[in-house]
């Protein structure tokens, strides 16, 4: 006789009362049986949905809501280590792609944006705010070419030469009483120490609007040498900086070498490092000088003073067009001629070792002679050293960090989006994809010419008494104020500043999981 080994759910309860274990299992295997996988399917297809739903909605949605948040979540991405214990110090005057704050700190900057992106700790800025007139690299080179001009006007018969009288510049476009970099640069390192010494600093130096709107009144000549002027005095006053930020008594001090490890110091602190490690992960010296936006674009230039004849406002904004292309231009190569400088002792410095927390050499000084402990941070020598060596002051002995720069382009996306829109209003379009954009892309903006704030400018000052809102739909407008964009157009301007940034002057590790 043969007896079935399967039994009905039945007659399994009724001969095994007692074993619960065996009732449950059957329970559950009888019920995914029956319905499980039909469960399965309808939960997988509501997940889909969700990310589908979510993957096509607009940035724009809502005006940058929260649901931005929500795509991030249900993305799966590559997120960029965060840097640790970063500070970024601002030096500079107003510029165009919103690098000053308002009064009342309502809208927020771009290097605040950028700082709040790549989490950075602290966040010092001396750009002048929006109201105040605006600064430049340097009052006294200005100041003496404006005497120059008087000088030349004194000396001739304007009767005969009227082109020769510029009397007007002073008056127009006089000396402005915003701190300059120097006495910008002077006030930071007044300031004391921090309680936490940053790791590394990011150095952003945003000069170049106000000298081009004050230049553009110049003979053309007498204003290329006046940018060739500032854009020398700005590498000195770098270098200066740079010097500073050797001496740990100094705020402009960063602590690369606080919590190196072993591999870390025989690796950085190695004689050839300059030539066998990413320039990357060096002790940095590290600057961001973004270029300028031509002024002669903004909703503001068509409220400039009206000049004296024969001098006309086309010949301004000509002037303007030729020297904003020549104020990059001269920036570019200065920046390469000082990154050139690597890591080359600082004039000015006679004994860097006094009183140091790291030694410093020139870059491939042969330091072979010393043992692997003059590499070590003190935290190591403990264990490290006999009694005797560990009573004695030991340092690291590095080079001096290393000269590294970047000069970033903001205005590729201010002009992106005014090319966009004039191309949407023409309804018309390019093969690049320009002029198709929809109305909710982050990137397109309703109106690229009228700024939502009105104000009368007089001497380079807003007059706050003046200032009207004009827009209803601030984020429709990509210019915020008369020479600055919106806040919505700083978020979209800061996005591939910050690409740029962390691939060219860190080393980021992409680190993946579910919600990243």
């Amino acid at each position: 006789m043969i007896t079935s080994g399967w039994q009905s759910p039945t007659s399994l309860e009724h001969n095994n009362e007692g074993n619960s274990l065996a009732r449950t299992l059957l329970f559950c295997s009888n019920r995914a049986w029956r319905g499980g996988f039909r469960v399965v399917l309808q939960v997988s297809a509501v997940l889909l949905t969700i990310f589908i739903l979510f993957g096509l909605l607009p940035e724009r949605m809502g005006g940058g809501s929260n649901l931005t948040g929500y795509k991030d979540i249900l993305t799966w991405k590559a997120e960029p280590e965060q840097l640790s214990n970063l500070r970024i110090v601002v030096f500079g005057s107003p510029d165009v792609a919103g690098s000053s704050a308002d009064k009342n700190h309502v809208r927020t900057t771009w290097t605040e944006e950028l700082c709040k992106q790549m989490n950075c700790t602290s966040h010092i800025s001396f750009v002048p705010t929006g109201e105040s007139s605006h600064g430049l690299v340097s009052n006294d080179i200005y100041a003496h070419e404006i005497s120059a001009l008087n000088s030349i006007t004194s000396e001739t018969n304007i009767t005969d030469q009227p082109a020769l009288d510029y009397d007007f510049v002073g008056e127009q476009y006089p000396v402005p009483d915003s701190p300059d970099l120097t006495q910008q640069i002077k006030a930071f390192l007044a300031m004391p120490p921090p309680d936490a010494v940053p790791h590394e600093t990011l150095w952003i130096f945003t000069f170049g609007t106000w000298e081009i709107w004050n230049m553009a009144t110049l003979p053309l000549g007498d204003a290329e040498e006046l940018v060739d002027s500032m854009t020398t005095h700005l590498f000195a006053q770098i270098e200066h900086l740079y010097k500073h930020s050797l001496g740990p008594d100094s705020i402009a001090f960063s602590d690369f070498w606080s919590n190196a490890t072993e591999s870390q110091v025989r690796e950085l602190a190695a004689p050839d490092a300059s030539a066998s490690v990413d320039d990357r992960k060096l002790e940095s010296f590290r600057i961001l000088i973004p270029k300028l936006f031509d002024i002669s674009l903004t909703p503001g230039w068509r409220g400039r003073p009206v000049p004296p004849f024969p001098n006309t406002e086309a010949e301004h904004t000509r002037n303007a067009v030729w020297l904003t292309r020549y104020w990059n231009q001269a920036i570019d190569t200065r920046l390469s001629a000082w990154k050139d400088k690597r890591a080359q002792k600082p004039d000015g410095v006679i004994d860097e070792t006094d009183g140091h927390v790291v030694k410093r050499a020139e870059e491939g000084a042969d330091k072979q002679s010393h043992s692997i402990f003059d590499y070590l941070p003190a935290a190591m020598r403990s264990k490290a050293l006999n009694a005797t060596e560990a009573a004695a002051e030991r340092v690291i002995y590095a080079p001096y960090p290393l000269r590294n720069g970047l000069q970033i382009d903001p205005t590729k996306t201010i002009l992106n989006a005014m090319t966009e829109e004039e191309m949407q209003r023409a309804e018309i379009r390019d093969s690049q994809g320009r002029g198709t954009l929809s109305t909710n892309d982050s990137l397109r903006f309703l109106d690229v010419w009228t700024p939502c704030v009105r104000a009368i400018t007089e001497d380079l000052t807003v007059d706050m008494e003046e200032v009207t809102e004009e827009c209803s739909i601030p984020h429709d407008h990509l210019f915020y104020d008369a020479f600055t964009i919106g806040q919505r157009a700083i978020v979209e301007v800061t996005k591939p500043i910050l690409v740029e940034v962390l691939d060219k002057l860190f080393v980021r590790q992409p680190k993946s999981s579910w919600f990243y």
